[in-house]
C-alpha cells in the first residue's frame, strides 16, 4: 500500500512518519516544505502546498492520503483570513481534484475540535452544529464539507479527525501552538509564562502517540469506509492545571505573567468522545501526568 502524508514535516506528520515506518509492507511519501530523513521505504519530497503540478506527481499510484498541512493557527488566521482561503482552502481543493484523477481512495483529515464548534457550554458530540469564529475554524469546517462532496461526487471516502489539543515530543514552540510544550519549554529555558486570561479556562489535551494510534488505524481499517470522530482524551484541564502538574514533574517554579485573554481563543470547550470509545472500548488514553512526563523528558534530552 502506497501512503502519501502532505505535511510530514509538522509536529503530528513527523510522529505519523516515523510510527508507520514500523510496517515494511508500507510505501511511504513524505511532502513537506523542509524534507525529511529518507530511508528504505520512505521517500521525502520537498515543496509548497500550492504547487499544484508536484502535488499530482506526489499522488501517483497513491492508496490513501493523509492530509495534516495547515499554515496557519488560530491567532493568526485571526490576522489574516484571506490566508486561510489562498493557502489552505484553494489548494486542498486542488489536492481533491488530483486524489481523484490518481483514483485515491481515502483522505484522511485532521481537523479541529477546539475550534469547528466554536462557543458553547454544552459536551459536544459529533453531531453537535458547528459554529467557528475563526478563520482557521471556518476553513477547517469548510474542508471537512468539500470532503463529503469528494465521496459524493469522486467516490473518495474520508476519515475525518476532530482532534483536541495535542501536546507530546517534537512539537515546535516557535509557531505559538501547544500551551503544555510551551509551558515546559519556558520551566526549562528559566522564561516567563505568558498567560492569556486568567487561565482558568478548561480544554482537553491529548497526547501525540495517542493521536497517531488512532490516524495509523486508518490504514488498516475498511478502506471503503467514511469514518468521523471528535479525537479527544478523558484529560480535562485549565492551564493553572498544567502548571500545577509541570512543576511538580520538573521540580521548577513557573514564572507567569498574565494577559488579556485572546479574542481568537475559545476559552471553554468539552467534548464527548463516546463513539470514538464505541469504536476501540480497550483503548486506554496516556494520563496527562504522564504524557507532561514524556514530554519533559525529550526536551530535556533534547
Amino acid at each position: 500500500m502506497k501512503v502519501v502524508i502532505i505535511g510530514a514535516g509538522g509536529f503530528v506528520g513527523k510522529n505519523l512518519s516515523d510510527s508507520l515506518l514500523q510496517d515494511p509492507d508500507l510505501e511511504i511519501v513524505c511532502f513537506s516544505k523542509t524534507g525529511v530523513p529518507e530511508s528504505k521505504n520512505l521517500k521525502s519530497i520537498v515543496g509548497d502546498f500550492e504547487d499544484q503540478e508536484l502535488i499530482h506527481k506526489t499522488l501517483k499510484h497513491a492508496d490513501i492520503v493523509y492530509h495534516l498541512i495547515s499554515g496557519s493557527i488560530p491567532s493568526t488566521s485571526w490576522e489574516n483570513p484571506f490566508f486561510e482561503i489562498d493557502g489552505n482552502l484553494i489548494p486542498t481543493l486542488h489536492l481533491i481534484e488530483s486524489a481523484a484523477k490518481n483514483h485515491i481512495k481515502k483522505i484522511v483529515f485532521v481537523s479541529s475540535a477546539g475550534t469547528v464548534y466554536g462557543k458553547s457550554n454544552h459536551i459536544l458530540s459529533e453531531n453537535a452544529a458547528t459554529a467557528p469564529f475563526s478563520p482557521y475554524g471556518i476553513i477547517k469546517n469548510t474542508i471537512e464539507n468539500f470532503l463529503r462532496f469528494a465521496y459524493e461526487k469522486y467516490g473518495i471516502h474520508y476519515d475525518i479527525f476532530r482532534v483536541s489539543n495535542i501536546y507530546g515530543e517534537g512539537q515546535n514552540v516557535k509557531k505559538g501552538l501547544g500551551i503544555i510544550n510551551i509551558v515546559l519549554d519556558k520551566i526549562l529555558h528559566q522564561q516567563e509564562i505568558q498567560i492569556f486570561g486568567d487561565g482558568l479556562n478548561i480544554k482537553n489535551y491529548i497526547y501525540v502517540k495517542d493521536v497517531i494510534y488512532f490516524l495509523k488505524d486508518s490504514l488498516y481499517k475498511k478502506i471503503n469506509q467514511n469514518n468521523f470522530f471528535n479525537l479527544n482524551s478523558d484529560q480535562n484541564a485549565s492551564i493553572i492545571d498544567i502548571i500545577d502538574i509541570a512543576q511538580r514533574i520538573t521540580g521548577e517554579e513557573a514564572k507567569l505573567v498574565f494577559s488579556e485573554s485572546k479574542k481568537s481563543d475559545n476559552q471553554f470547550i468539552l467534548l464527548d468522545h463516546s463513539k470514538l470509545m464505541q469504536e476501540y472500548p480497550q483503548f486506554k488514553f496516556t494520563t496527562l501526568e504522564q504524557g507532561i512526563r514524556n514530554t519533559w523528558d525529550f526536551l530535556r534530552q533534547n
